[in-house]
């Protein structure tokens, strides 16, 4: 094995299946640049080693990359097993590539910032090996009051450290100007302290592989990102992902090897002739870490849109707020209906959003208003116009075919009644209330300017027109329309509007002049 001697132990809970199997699996997978990081290895194992394998590489850079990976799993039975790696002839409670929030001891000869330890001691440690993570911030603890805590935990000043302030994630990264002042931190976590009622989980900052790019120009494509961060002049080096983000005129850059997210951080970039920005980006913590450049965040104004009266008491009688404010709170909103005028208020989840970036906050307004558009397209009023004599003899008939569906909004003022509810009742609504208002109208103006006229005519001459047409010609025309013929005075009687029955006059008449009459011996 001298070829391979770069040695690590892998430990995992794989039960007992064939060490034949165990162990291909373990080659496989430590082989694969994909999965783990690895390369070119040779796996020692077999069933006296219970849990437990060595790992030996032929390179020292392929160990550090597959110590830099996160976490590592196989797959056993269809089930997935988590592998930790320690340092061969270690104890596993001080060496697991798991490190508790107290274990700053790197496995494998790798020091804090990731290089070897010949490497390490003839360069500086990196700024995340001085950084920690303290997560469950609780809301009410301000910078203030954390900044003077870490001060006297450390006997430390306050322009020893760095605060970076996550609300978001209820997080905080505590940077510091020695590593020292960071391991004593740690030390000082597990101590009966003021520190420890507030229950915050602390651990290490593992180094970023990633950063973001800030204010790219619109020419800058993902090839030509990946061309100019794998220049060594500039700091960079082997580029294996970029995720655009157009919309925010930004991108997401890994790299292989995380000290290149250092020296990319430390140069300025212009990319076709525009300044740029680069801020480490932490896979673990979901988000850009900006220092002192994190923009603060504030809540969007509230604002109001105005609604159609009848809509806003049909919303408010059937309750229909509860609903609304469901649909709402998604897009971090909240509505008061307590007048017309709608009032749309963020919600303090608006700031909590993961990754929240200034579109978030200045596109609250527009997304919130179209959002609440689509909403209230579900609902609709119309408007009748009717006296108030015809409201008096319509208004029960409408109210009984209107039932739960609708309500009613009379303004007599203005001679109209608004109908208002769900858009797919309202069509159906629409028509049967537009009918009951225009009878109610013909019936009142029939009782007030309706005639009665009477026409000499023989019985002969009323036979003659009435196979001539006279009661289906405006039947369907003048429905309302009385036309009966008395007998007893030989008169047809015309009972309707002066319209209708001066109409049927002048057909009558017409018909008498056209017919051809002489006297029968």
């Amino acid at each position: 094995m001298e070829e391979y001697p770069y040695r690590i132990i892998v430990e995992g809970e794989w039960g007992p299946s064939a060490p034949k199997a165990i162990k291909n699996k373990l080659q496989i997978y430590f082989q694969s640049k994909k999965k783990s990081s690895g390369g070119d290895c040779q796996v020692e194992y077999n069933h006296k080693s219970s849990g437990r394998a060595t790992l030996c590489f032929k390179s020292e850079d392929v160990l550090e990359r597959v110590l830099a990976q996160e976490k590592h799993e196989i797959t056993v039975d269809d089930a997935k097993v988590k592998l930790r790696l320690l340092q061969c002839g270690g104890n596993p409670e001080e060496t697991t590539h798991e490190a508790e929030v107290d274990d700053i001891k790197p496995a494998s000869g790798v020091s804090e910032e990731g290089q070897s330890g010949s490497e390490a001691a003839r360069t500086e440690e990196p700024a995340q090996a001085r950084a920690v993570v303290l997560e469950d911030v609780p809301e009410k603890l301000s910078r203030e009051v954390l900044g003077m805590m870490v001060e006297n935990m450390c006997h430390v000043k306050e322009e020893d450290f760095s605060l970076e302030m996550i609300q978001d994630i209820n997080t905080a990264i505590l940077s510091f100007s020695y590593p020292s002042a960071a391991a004593q931190f740690l030390s000082k976590c597990n101590e009966p302290s003021r520190f420890q009622q507030y229950k915050m989980r602390v651990r290490v900052l593992e180094p970023a592989r990633s950063v973001r790019v800030e204010n790219l120009p619109p020419q800058a494509v993902e090839e030509l990102l990946e061309l100019y961060f794998e220049k060594e002049n500039e700091g960079g080096g082997k580029v294996t992902a970029i995720k655009m983000f157009p919309e925010e005129q930004a991108a997401i850059i890994t790299f292989q090897d995380p000290k290149v997210t250092e020296t990319v951080q430390k140069r300025k970039h212009y990319i076709c002739k525009a300044l740029v920005s680069v801020y480490p980006y932490h896979e673990s913590l979901g988000t850009t870490l900006y220092g002192k450049d994190r923009p603060e965040w504030k809540m969007p104004e509230a604002f109001t849109e105005s609604l159609q009266h009848a809509v806003w008491k049909f919303l408010i009688q059937k309750r229909q707020l509860v609903a609304i404010n469901d649909q709402l709170r998604p897009h971090f909103c909240q509505v008061e209906l307590d007048t017309a005028n709608a009032k749309f208020s963020p919600l303090p989840a608006l700031l909590k959003q993961k990754g929240l970036t200034a579109n978030h906050i200045e596109g609250w307004r527009n997304n919130v208003f179209h959002v609440f558009r689509s909403i209230a397209a579900k609902y609709r009023c119309f408007e009748c116009e009717v006296s108030s004599s015809v409201w008096k003899v319509a208004e029960k008939e409408v109210r009984q075919a209107v039932k739960e569906d609708a309500i009613l909004v009379p303004d007599q003022a203005n001679g109209v009644v608004a109908v208002a509810g769900f858009a797919k009742d309202l069509d159906r609504i629409q028509q049967v209330v537009e009918g009951i208002v225009q009878q109610a109208s013909s019936h009142i103006e029939r009782e007030r300017d309706g005639i009665s006229e009477e026409i000499l005519l023989s019985p002969g001459m009323y036979y003659i027109l009435q196979q001539a047409g006279l009661q289906n010609t405006f039947a369907q025309e003048y429905p309302n329309l009385s036309v009966t013929y008395r007998t007893d005075i030989q008169k047809l009687v015309l009972s309707g509007l002066p319209a209708e029955v001066f109409a049927v006059k002048i057909w009558v008449l017409e018909r008498q002049l056209d017919m051809k009459q002489r006297p029968i011996e």
